[in-house]
């Protein structure tokens, strides 16, 4: 063995390596020293002051040694680490698995990025396994299935033109994952989960299995729990509902605030197709207030150019707005101008008719929904949707203006051109709104020809909102959690505005209005600063925290993303 030197080596050091000798205090050697456990403090109180210790802390043996943190090359690495204990599993297998998908065990080649992602996604599809895979056991399978979403994804994404591969098998075992999963293993790889999700949903379009992949998402949604988190995961469920029209699994991700939208890693083209399918499918359960709520968010969404999904979802958002109030939809001042100027070229039927609805022109705007535009985009249902309530609208203008008339007399009143609607139209209409609640309204037989309906009388009230249903219990109950949240983000901002010291310093400097230059101030402001810093070390160092927001799309219009 090497001859001891003066640097500290594990274990206890050779006898030239302990405190010298003093008089009268000579010390044990190293046989003669009592072990650590039976120590005493008379023993070691003996020792002079100025001896540094003998050496250090032996370690603990019944402690394991920890795993090796050396990222896999090979196929037959991931295996090995897929068969590490359950804890060793979260630590250590899912977060070496994200670094083989990112391509780090390939940065020392001559490669670009996307090709050492590449290579590190072929490396997780086990190929050689073949379908040896399938095989796990089903508690190995619960305690792995976060590692398990790395290889069965990768499979799915790479393996497209293989049949060998790409098949039943392969879908058969992903939806054993998804019902057999620890939840705590799903959430170790968030951003990995999501991009399985839609793996999983392409494959069963392929293999015409969208019911049950619905299934399987909808679990995946139920065992994540995520509230207040995007995740993309929740596009893929309502993509499979609009697939299957089943909107039995929807609510839950469509009745979300998001403030958390970093935590699963999603991208831009996520926010657009979550906000795009969340208002299709609220238009299929007939919320179009919540529907046009969903499509103005995709559309106000920060960019630097436009996307195809936000001009379709603004195209819809002027319809619903229509349907809704029977006027023409006001974008938030906050849109980005690259959007408002694309939407001013691309939508030119569409507001031509918000325009003539809006007026009240109603001939005109029955001219205006013919436009073949709507047919082309989809949107023909909702362009007839807004001509059907034409005369809900106009109702609901009449009951502003009279307190008491006859049908006969309303329905003189809501001629269009010449033409009035049916009597029984008319009915129809008044009795929906009624019973929906839009308005309050008591139908009297008439005195002098009580079997007439054209002759019975309308009386209008003014509607009372109450507080003693279900439904407005539950409006009270959102409100009252949203207020919660906002007042949490609140307190967050100001204490992260209250650590900033470029804020402070920022703030400081405006409130001096006596015109002074300011630079004691400035100091001092500075000194008190550091002597914060000092105290916490987890406030700013000055410098500006930079945020993970969401980047642009690209320039084209085809990242439909559905």
């Amino acid at each position: 063995m090497p001859k001891s030197t003066n640097k500290s080596t594990p274990g206890p050091p050779p006898p030239s390596n302990t405190a010298p000798e003093q008089p009268g205090n000579e010390q044990p050697t190293v046989a003669q020293q009592p072990a650590p456990a039976q120590a005493s403090t008379k023993a070691s109180a003996s020792a002079s002051s100025s001896a540094p210790p003998a050496h250090a802390h032996p370690a603990f043996p019944s402690i394991p040694a920890p795993p090796p943190n050396k990222l896999p090359t090979t196929e037959t690495d991931i295996i090995s680490l897929l068969t590490l204990p359950p804890h060793q599993i979260l630590s250590t297998t899912i977060p070496l698995l994200a670094k083989v998908a990112d391509g780090k065990p390939f940065e020392g080649a001559n490669l670009k990025p996307i090709e050492r992602k590449k290579m590190g996604e072929n490396i997780l599809t086990l190929y050689s396994e073949g379908d040896n895979l399938y095989g796990i056991d089903d508690e190995v399978l619960k305690n792995a299935a976060g590692a398990l979403v790395f290889i069965l994804s990768a499979r799915m994404d790479l393996c497209k033109k293989e049949p060998i591969v790409y098949n039943d098998r392969l879908f058969e075992f992903s939806i054993t994952v998804c019902a057999l999963a620890e939840p705590a293993e799903l959430r170790a790889a968030p951003s990995r989960v999501d991009f399985f999700a839609w793996e999983l949903l392409r494959l069963a379009q392929r293999l015409d299995r969208v019911n049950e992949a619905l299934s399987a998402l909808a679990i995946l949604v139920e065992k994540l729990a995520y509230r207040n988190t995007f995740s993309a995961t929740f596009g893929a469920l309502l993509e499979a509902c609009l697939l299957t029209r089943k909107y039995d699994h929807a609510p839950y991700v469509l009745d979300q605030i998001f403030l958390d939208v970093t935590t699963c890693a999603p991208k831009y083209l996520d926010f657009l197709t979550y906000y795009h399918h969340a208002g299709t499918v609220a238009v299929a359960l007939g919320d179009l207030k919540l529907a046009k709520r969903h499509f103005v968010m995709a559309v106000t969404l920060p960019t630097h150019n436009a996307s195809a999904i936000q001009i379709a979802c603004a195209k819809r958002a002027v319809l619903c707005e229509l349907i809704t109030t029977g006027k023409k939809l006001s974008l938030p001042k906050y849109t980005p101008v690259a959007v408002s100027r694309v939407l001013d070229k691309s939508m030119v039927p569409y507001n031509e008719l918000a325009k003539e609805y809006d007026g009240r022109n109603w001939k005109t705007a029955r001219r205006a929904a013919a436009h073949p535009d709507f047919e082309k985009d989809c949107n023909r249902g909702l362009a007839d949707l807004a001509l059907d309530n034409i005369y809900r609208h106009m109702i609901l203008r009449r009951r502003s203006t009279y307190s008491r008339l006859t049908v006969e007399q309303l329905v003189d009143r809501m001629r269009v051109s010449g033409e009035a609607p049916d009597v029984e139209e008319v009915m129809y209409t008044l009795d929906a709104m009624v019973r929906s609640g839009e308005i309050e309204a008591t139908l009297t037989p008439s005195p002098s020809n009580p079997e007439s309906n054209a002759e019975a009388i309308i009386n209008f009230s003014t509607a009372s909102k109450t507080w003693i249903t279900s439904e407005s219990l539950e409006e009270l109950h959102r409100a009252n959690q949203l207020s919660v949240l906002f007042e949490k983000e609140l307190v967050k901002g100001g204490q992260a505005l209250g650590t900033s010291k470029e804020y402070l310093q920022k703030a400081a400097q405006s409130s001096d209005l006596s015109g002074k230059k300011g630079t004691n101030k400035g100091a001092e402001f500075d000194q008190l600063m550091d002597a914060e810093d000092s105290e916490d070390p987890r406030a700013s160092s000055g410098g500006r925290q930079k945020r993970s927001g969401v980047r642009g799309v690209g320039g084209n219009l085809g990242d439909m993303g559905f």
